[in-house]
């Protein structure tokens, strides 16, 4: 019994999907005729079977929509879009629509693109329009818009699905090829001038649709091709003629700056060369003047050492002729020296007068 209740009266909304409740008449105050405002919230919902009080589902998350011939994954596929350039030509591009649906009314931020172009030196220049500046980057902004819920969703595009995509996807459609349009033929190469015909596009979508509870929240340009492969191939070699003269281009200034550095290095080695030279010259001045100032103070210290033994010399002396009895004293210190002596004649000396002998020795004349 509690099962045929629960399936009978109740209703099962998932985490990926929106529940819009849709009353089929007006009873009592209860319920009001028609589809809900809010979306119900994942989880388990009462409903009352009979077309009285119903839940229909649709998707929370993100839907895309695929214009190509060559991916069919989309939740919704159509042909690749036949964009006349503004010089004449023809472009077939594959584009990628990113749709949400919003659960109710409020006010949310939507992507633009700013009239500030952010520099860069990475984004290559294919092309000489004067609609952008090739040399600089979109800045992508956001805006504040107010957008519907699931009551103007249904209102507007219908409660199925399919029918729902359909709609949006013709709106996309009048969007990107009025925007797509402004590039020139070879403006399709240059990435800057390409985001930023889809921000535009993207924009006018989300400015067109968001009353209608839905939102283009990315427009990807994913390839496009010429009609004409002539053109393809033309462009194709300009490309490959503008990458040869950047690539030339740096070369040139890669040997200037090889030219540069190896200058610079035998600029500084010739520096460094002159430093060990004149380095070493310096250390030979100064071992030089170390020495000669060594031998001053040698000089010096043997003076003084040669003056102090002189004058202790002396003192000794005057302290012997003061002394009784100094005389045999310096006899006897003498006698190692007289045993050296070879040679020679001392005259007018008794061998046996010691005295004599220390007085010749000390103050007599030797012949």
């Amino acid at each position: 019994v509690m099962s045929v209740l629960f399936f009978t009266f109740g209703k099962i909304v998932p985490p990926s999907s929106i529940g819009i409740r849709h009353n089929g008449f007006d009873l009592f105050g209860v319920i009001s005729k028609g589809y809900g405002e809010v979306g119900l919230k994942p989880g388990l919902h009462w409903r009352i079977p009979g077309g009285v009080s119903d839940i229909i589902l649709l998707p929370r998350g993100f839907q895309f929509i695929q214009f190509t011939a060559r991916d069919r994954s989309g939740d919704r596929n159509e042909a690749s879009l036949e964009i006349p350039t503004r010089d004449g030509s023809k472009v077939l591009a594959d584009i990628t629509l990113v749709v949400r649906l919003f659960d109710e009314p409020g006010i949310s931020p939507f992507a633009t693109f700013s009239e500030k172009l952010a520099p860069t030196d990475n984004v290559p220049v294919a092309s000489e329009s004067d609609s952008d500046d090739g040399d600089a980057v979109p800045i992508v902004t956001y805006k504040t818009h107010d957008h519907g819920g699931p009551r103007e969703l249904i209102a507007n595009f219908t409660a199925e699905r399919d029918r729902q995509l359909q709609n949006f996807s013709e709106v996309a459609h009048d969007a990107l090829k009025q925007h797509l349009a402004k590039l020139t033929t070879t403006d399709y190469y240059n990435p800057v001038l390409r985001e930023r015909a889809a921000l535009e596009s993207q924009d006018s979508v989300n400015t067109a649709v968001a009353g209608e509870g839905m939102e283009l929240w990315a427009a990807l340009v994913r390839r496009y091709v010429y009609a004409e492969q002539e053109i393809d191939n033309q462009i194709f070699a300009k490309n490959l003629q503008d990458q040869q003269e950047r690539l030339n281009a740096a070369k040139s200034t890669l040997a200037e700056v090889q030219a540069k550095t190896e200058r610079e290095s035998a600029l500084w080695d010739a520096k460094i060369k002159d430093l060990n030279v004149s380095g070493g010259a310096q250390v030979q001045v100064i071992r030089s003047e170390g020495e000669l100032e060594e031998a001053k103070k040698r000089a010096k210290g043997d003076l003084l050492v040669a003056t102090a033994t002189a004058q202790i010399d002396e003192k000794k002396a005057d302290a012997l002729n003061e002394i009784a009895g100094s005389d045999v004293y310096v006899a006897r210190e003498l006698a190692t020296i007289l045993g050296t002596l070879k040679g020679g004649v001392v005259s007018d000396l008794d061998p046996f007068d010691i005295s004599n002998w220390v007085q010749k020795l000390t103050k007599g004349d030797a012949k």
